[in-house]
């Protein structure tokens, strides 16, 4: 018996068949499972308000950056504005 998955499989056992082969018995559980999406949230760019995103940016990148910030530092907080201002200035929708 060959599967894909092996937690359907209950139990396996070999009984005596008819002369001098044995048969293979195997119990299934083929109780069909559905596994559920979490809902997505889908960006509208359509009716984003580029201007008041463009206007944060440049107001969260107008700060001096200092030589002791690492690289890694400077890109969480880059990454930390732009999500900011996706999420102020971007309208998304929940989809199924």
């Amino acid at each position: 018996m060959l599967t894909n998955v092996p937690l359907r499989v209950n139990k396996t056992a070999i009984i005596p068949g008819i002369s001098d082969h044995d048969i293979p018995n195997v119990e299934l559980s083929l109780k069909p499972y559905h596994i559920y999406q979490e809902r997505q949230e889908i960006p509208i760019y359509r009716r984003a308000n580029w201007e008041g995103l463009k206007d944060h940016l440049m107001a969260s990148t107008k700060y001096p950056q200092t030589i002791e910030n690492s690289p890694k530092e400077l890109w969480n907080n880059l990454k930390q504005n732009i999500n900011n201002a996706s999420a102020n200035y971007i309208p998304a929708k929940l989809a199924k």
